[in-house]
Protein backbone atom coordinates (compact mmCIF):
# COMPACT_ATOMS: atom_id res chain seq x y z
CA UNK A 1 0.00 0.00 0.00
CA UNK A 2 2.97 2.27 1.08
CA UNK A 3 4.65 1.30 -2.42
CA UNK A 4 1.58 2.22 -4.54
CA UNK A 5 1.03 5.55 -2.17
CA UNK A 6 4.83 6.91 -2.85
CA UNK A 7 4.32 5.96 -6.63
CA UNK A 8 1.53 7.39 -7.51
CA UNK A 9 3.05 10.66 -5.34
CA UNK A 10 6.00 10.67 -7.53
CA UNK A 11 3.54 10.75 -10.80
CA UNK A 12 1.97 13.85 -9.24
CA UNK A 13 4.84 15.57 -8.96
CA UNK A 14 6.29 14.69 -12.59
CA UNK A 15 3.00 15.80 -13.90
CA UNK A 16 2.58 19.50 -12.16
CA UNK A 17 6.70 19.81 -13.03
CA UNK A 18 5.65 19.07 -16.54
CA UNK A 19 2.90 21.65 -16.80
CA UNK A 20 5.14 24.29 -15.45
CA UNK A 21 7.95 23.59 -17.84
CA UNK A 22 5.40 24.06 -20.44
CA UNK A 23 3.80 27.50 -19.69
CA UNK A 24 7.51 29.61 -19.08
CA UNK A 25 8.51 31.09 -22.74
CA UNK A 26 11.39 29.27 -24.31
CA UNK A 27 14.40 31.65 -25.31
CA UNK A 28 13.16 31.45 -28.70
CA UNK A 29 10.14 32.70 -28.39
CA UNK A 30 8.68 35.13 -31.18
CA UNK A 31 8.59 38.59 -28.32
CA UNK A 32 12.63 37.67 -27.48
CA UNK A 33 13.29 37.83 -30.95
CA UNK A 34 11.49 40.97 -31.64
CA UNK A 35 13.14 42.82 -28.45
CA UNK A 36 16.68 41.75 -29.87
CA UNK A 37 15.76 43.19 -33.40
CA UNK A 38 14.49 46.38 -31.87
CA UNK A 39 17.65 46.50 -30.22
CA UNK A 40 19.59 46.14 -33.09
CA UNK A 41 17.92 48.89 -35.10
CA UNK A 42 18.23 51.23 -32.65
CA UNK A 43 21.70 50.63 -32.23
CA UNK A 44 22.27 50.78 -36.12
CA UNK A 45 20.62 54.52 -35.74
CA UNK A 46 22.56 55.49 -33.03
CA UNK A 47 25.49 54.21 -35.16
CA UNK A 48 24.41 56.07 -38.05
CA UNK A 49 23.84 59.58 -36.03
CA UNK A 50 27.56 58.93 -34.80
CA UNK A 51 28.84 58.77 -38.05
CA UNK A 52 26.87 61.94 -39.47
CA UNK A 53 27.97 64.21 -36.21
CA UNK A 54 31.99 62.70 -36.86
CA UNK A 55 31.34 63.95 -40.24
CA UNK A 56 29.97 67.72 -39.25
CA UNK A 57 33.07 67.76 -36.53
CA UNK A 58 35.61 66.78 -39.82
CA UNK A 59 34.00 69.20 -42.23
CA UNK A 60 33.87 72.15 -39.24
CA UNK A 61 37.03 71.49 -38.31
CA UNK A 62 38.27 72.07 -42.72
CA UNK A 63 36.34 74.89 -42.46
CA UNK A 64 37.70 76.30 -39.94
CA UNK A 65 41.47 75.41 -41.57
CA UNK A 66 40.38 77.14 -44.49
CA UNK A 67 39.09 80.19 -43.33
CA UNK A 68 42.45 80.30 -41.37
CA UNK A 69 44.98 79.78 -44.19
CA UNK A 70 43.47 82.31 -46.08
CA UNK A 71 43.05 84.97 -43.45
CA UNK A 72 46.40 84.49 -42.96
CA UNK A 73 47.45 85.08 -46.80
CA UNK A 74 45.40 87.89 -47.08
CA UNK A 75 46.76 89.88 -44.61
CA UNK A 76 49.77 90.91 -45.94
CA UNK A 77 48.04 91.69 -49.31
CA UNK A 78 45.95 93.98 -46.91
CA UNK A 79 48.56 95.77 -45.30
CA UNK A 80 50.49 96.01 -48.30
CA UNK A 81 47.06 97.55 -50.22
CA UNK A 82 46.59 99.72 -46.74
CA UNK A 83 49.73 101.23 -47.02
CA UNK A 84 49.49 101.77 -50.85
CA UNK A 85 46.35 103.29 -50.38
CA UNK A 86 47.96 105.74 -47.51
CA UNK A 87 50.98 106.85 -49.82
CA UNK A 88 48.80 107.47 -53.18
CA UNK A 89 46.05 109.50 -50.62
CA UNK A 90 49.64 111.90 -49.96
CA UNK A 91 50.91 112.47 -53.26
CA UNK A 92 47.49 112.89 -54.34
CA UNK A 93 46.92 115.61 -51.92
CA UNK A 94 50.43 117.11 -52.76
CA UNK A 95 48.99 117.34 -56.26
CA UNK A 96 46.24 118.80 -55.75
CA UNK A 97 47.95 121.76 -53.26
CA UNK A 98 49.88 122.48 -56.20
CA UNK A 99 47.27 122.35 -58.84
CA UNK A 100 44.87 123.93 -56.44
CA UNK A 101 44.70 127.33 -59.39
CA UNK A 102 43.91 125.28 -62.17
CA UNK A 103 40.34 126.15 -63.39
CA UNK A 104 38.12 123.00 -64.07
CA UNK A 105 41.00 120.70 -63.47
CA UNK A 106 39.91 117.48 -60.98
CA UNK A 107 42.44 115.53 -59.54
CA UNK A 108 41.54 112.49 -59.16
CA UNK A 109 42.29 109.77 -56.81
CA UNK A 110 40.39 106.58 -58.00
CA UNK A 111 42.39 104.27 -55.25
CA UNK A 112 40.71 105.98 -52.65
CA UNK A 113 37.61 106.98 -54.28
CA UNK A 114 38.48 110.76 -54.29
CA UNK A 115 38.62 114.03 -56.10
CA UNK A 116 40.26 117.67 -55.46
CA UNK A 117 39.23 120.41 -56.85
CA UNK A 118 40.74 124.09 -55.79
CA UNK A 119 42.59 122.30 -53.02
CA UNK A 120 39.85 120.56 -50.90
CA UNK A 121 39.22 116.89 -50.98
CA UNK A 122 35.75 115.68 -51.86
CA UNK A 123 34.16 112.18 -52.25
CA UNK A 124 34.01 110.84 -55.41
CA UNK A 125 30.51 110.58 -55.20
CA UNK A 126 29.79 114.38 -53.60
CA UNK A 127 29.59 115.53 -57.02
CA UNK A 128 26.59 117.39 -55.33
CA UNK A 129 28.69 119.07 -52.38
CA UNK A 130 31.37 120.27 -54.98
CA UNK A 131 28.59 122.19 -57.38
CA UNK A 132 27.00 123.82 -54.24
CA UNK A 133 30.81 124.93 -52.62
CA UNK A 134 32.03 126.05 -56.14
CA UNK A 135 28.20 128.00 -56.43
CA UNK A 136 28.03 125.68 -60.22
CA UNK A 137 24.64 124.65 -61.28
CA UNK A 138 24.12 120.90 -61.32
CA UNK A 139 20.88 118.86 -62.80
CA UNK A 140 19.16 116.11 -60.57
CA UNK A 141 17.06 113.37 -62.98
CA UNK A 142 15.19 110.56 -62.26
CA UNK A 143 15.83 107.47 -63.81
CA UNK A 144 13.68 105.14 -62.56
CA UNK A 145 12.62 103.75 -58.87
CA UNK A 146 13.12 100.42 -57.53
CA UNK A 147 10.30 97.86 -56.25
CA UNK A 148 10.58 99.57 -52.92
CA UNK A 149 10.14 103.09 -54.51
CA UNK A 150 13.61 104.39 -53.97
CA UNK A 151 14.78 106.83 -56.89
CA UNK A 152 17.92 106.52 -58.80
CA UNK A 153 18.98 109.75 -59.73
CA UNK A 154 21.20 111.56 -62.64
CA UNK A 155 23.13 114.14 -61.53
CA UNK A 156 25.18 116.03 -64.49
CA UNK A 157 27.25 118.99 -64.18
CA UNK A 158 28.72 119.98 -67.73
CA UNK A 159 30.62 116.83 -68.66
CA UNK A 160 30.32 115.27 -65.28
CA UNK A 161 28.13 113.07 -64.25
CA UNK A 162 26.85 110.35 -61.32
CA UNK A 163 24.14 107.92 -60.97
CA UNK A 164 23.55 106.66 -58.05
CA UNK A 165 20.23 105.45 -55.61
CA UNK A 166 19.31 108.26 -53.23
CA UNK A 167 19.56 105.52 -50.19
CA UNK A 168 23.38 104.73 -51.43
CA UNK A 169 26.42 106.37 -50.42
CA UNK A 170 27.96 104.67 -53.56
CA UNK A 171 27.09 104.99 -57.27
CA UNK A 172 29.42 105.88 -60.55
CA UNK A 173 30.85 108.81 -61.60
CA UNK A 174 31.64 109.67 -65.25
CA UNK A 175 34.02 112.00 -66.73
CA UNK A 176 33.68 112.64 -70.30
CA UNK A 177 36.10 114.09 -72.72
CA UNK A 178 35.71 118.30 -72.86
CA UNK A 179 33.59 119.26 -75.40
CA UNK A 180 32.66 122.97 -74.81
CA UNK A 181 34.56 125.98 -73.29
CA UNK A 182 34.39 125.14 -68.95
CA UNK A 183 34.31 121.34 -69.44
CA UNK A 184 36.41 119.57 -66.30
CA UNK A 185 39.79 118.19 -67.44
CA UNK A 186 40.80 115.04 -64.81
CA UNK A 187 44.72 114.52 -63.73
CA UNK A 188 45.87 111.83 -61.53
CA UNK A 189 49.09 110.84 -59.69
CA UNK A 190 51.13 109.31 -62.79
CA UNK A 191 50.12 111.91 -65.15
CA UNK A 192 46.84 110.09 -66.42
CA UNK A 193 44.82 112.55 -68.15
CA UNK A 194 42.52 112.89 -71.44
CA UNK A 195 45.64 113.28 -73.01
CA UNK A 196 46.48 109.67 -72.52
CA UNK A 197 46.99 106.88 -74.87
CA UNK A 198 46.34 103.27 -74.17
CA UNK A 199 49.56 102.00 -73.74
CA UNK A 200 49.95 104.97 -71.22
CA UNK A 201 47.19 103.77 -69.69
CA UNK A 202 47.79 100.05 -68.99
CA UNK A 203 51.28 101.01 -67.88
CA UNK A 204 50.65 103.18 -65.06
CA UNK A 205 47.31 102.12 -63.95
CA UNK A 206 48.41 98.43 -62.48
CA UNK A 207 48.97 98.75 -58.85
CA UNK A 208 48.76 96.95 -55.57
CA UNK A 209 45.49 98.18 -55.75
CA UNK A 210 44.18 98.41 -58.99
CA UNK A 211 44.95 95.25 -61.41
CA UNK A 212 43.79 94.82 -64.99
CA UNK A 213 40.75 93.34 -65.40
CA UNK A 214 40.35 92.90 -69.53
CA UNK A 215 40.15 94.58 -72.53
CA UNK A 216 36.46 94.49 -74.70
CA UNK A 217 35.09 96.20 -77.69
CA UNK A 218 31.80 98.62 -77.14
CA UNK A 219 30.51 98.93 -80.14
CA UNK A 220 33.21 101.54 -81.99
CA UNK A 221 34.60 101.75 -78.39
CA UNK A 222 37.44 99.97 -77.00
CA UNK A 223 37.55 99.66 -73.25
CA UNK A 224 40.43 98.76 -70.61
CA UNK A 225 38.48 97.79 -67.51
CA UNK A 226 40.15 97.53 -64.02
CA UNK A 227 39.02 95.84 -60.63
CA UNK A 228 40.60 95.92 -57.01
CA UNK A 229 43.38 93.32 -56.15
CA UNK A 230 41.67 92.31 -53.11
CA UNK A 231 38.27 92.15 -55.36
CA UNK A 232 36.06 89.89 -52.71
CA UNK A 233 36.21 93.26 -50.67
CA UNK A 234 35.78 95.60 -52.91
CA UNK A 235 32.78 96.47 -55.31
CA UNK A 236 34.66 99.07 -57.21
CA UNK A 237 35.51 99.12 -60.94
CA UNK A 238 37.30 101.55 -63.34
CA UNK A 239 37.10 101.71 -67.04
CA UNK A 240 38.93 103.70 -69.72
CA UNK A 241 36.88 104.34 -72.99
CA UNK A 242 38.68 105.07 -76.26
CA UNK A 243 37.61 105.85 -79.53
CA UNK A 244 38.64 104.08 -82.47
CA UNK A 245 41.09 106.31 -83.16
CA UNK A 246 42.62 106.00 -79.64
CA UNK A 247 41.59 108.59 -78.27
CA UNK A 248 40.55 108.35 -74.42
CA UNK A 249 37.10 109.77 -74.46
CA UNK A 250 35.69 108.50 -71.09
CA UNK A 251 36.74 107.36 -67.43
CA UNK A 252 34.26 106.03 -65.45
CA UNK A 253 34.43 104.74 -61.32
CA UNK A 254 32.01 102.61 -59.21
CA UNK A 255 29.73 99.92 -58.80
CA UNK A 256 29.98 99.32 -62.84
CA UNK A 257 27.43 97.09 -64.05
CA UNK A 258 25.38 97.41 -60.91
CA UNK A 259 23.57 101.03 -61.79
Amino acid sequence: MKKIFSLGFILTLWAVSGLQAQSLPHPTSTSTVTQLLEKIQVLKLENENLKLKLKMAQWKLSQRSSNLKNSIQTKPSLRKSHQFQARFSDQTARLAQKDEHQRHTLVIDFVNGEMWYGGVRYGINELTWLAKNQKWSITKQLIRRNPWGIGKYLYQMKNVRLIKYSDEKQGVFKIQAPQRPGDFKFITIGHLSFASTMDEVRTRMESPYFVYDREFQNGQRVVLKYKHALFWKFSQQLEFVFNRRGRLVEVQYGRLGQH
